[in-house]
């Protein structure tokens, strides 16, 4: 499956949307994932980007505003629910392929399950809950390669999580992060 530019990522009527939020682009790119059936779930967050002079939002233009983010999430057909909190300009969302993988993220309580709920490797899960691994080494890594003038996979670019084996320069990768990288770039 080729995982298109994130410029590509929604279709005209979902990127034409006019959405009174501001989102992470890589919520975006998650979402559009889930929606593919390449990840199992994940989160969403919005903050409303306009702010009056007088102050905030009432209720009832928060209650609208929300409303029309609802709108734009059904044309997803994905499963999903507003995280319970007061309504405000701040607002959080977590989606899944189908029920099960909902609900999955739903429980989820530990690092360990929620990386599983978001449909990273076991192992990955499994190095960064246990504090083997974190960006910093992650970063640490690609440097090395860099300057050792090794060239680096281009299935690296898929990967949107820290991988429990990253040694670019004696090329030493989990198989699950290889193959998670691979398939997402593989024509297909």
């Amino acid at each position: 499956m080729i995982i298109p530019s994130i410029c590509n990522i929604y279709d005209e009527r979902r990127s034409t949307a006019s959405l009174p939020y501001d989102s992470d682009i890589y919520d975006h790119y998650d979402l559009y994932l889930v929606s593919r059936g390449v990840k199992p779930a994940c989160d969403f967050a919005l903050c409303y980007s306009g702010h009056k002079e007088q102050g905030e939002d009432s209720p009832e233009e928060l209650e609208e505003k929300l409303a029309s983010i609802q709108e734009w999430f059904d044309t997803f057909s994905l499963i999903y629910q507003r995280i319970p909190a007061p309504l405000t300009s701040h607002q959080m969302f977590r989606f899944g392929k189908d029920r099960q993988a909902l609900q999955k993220l739903l429980e989820a309580q530990t690092d360990l399950e929620f990386g599983l709920a978001y449909g990273y490797p076991e192992e990955a899960v499994r190095a960064y809950s246990e504090g083997k691994v974190d960006a910093f080494t992650y970063r640490n890594a690609l440097k090395a390669a860099v300057n050792s003038g090794k060239k680096l996979p281009l299935w690296l670019a898929y990967l949107n999580f820290v991988p429990d084996k990253f040694d670019v320069v004696n090329d030493d990768f989990s198989s699950s992060s290889r193959e998670m990288g691979g398939n997402a770039s593989a024509p297909g």
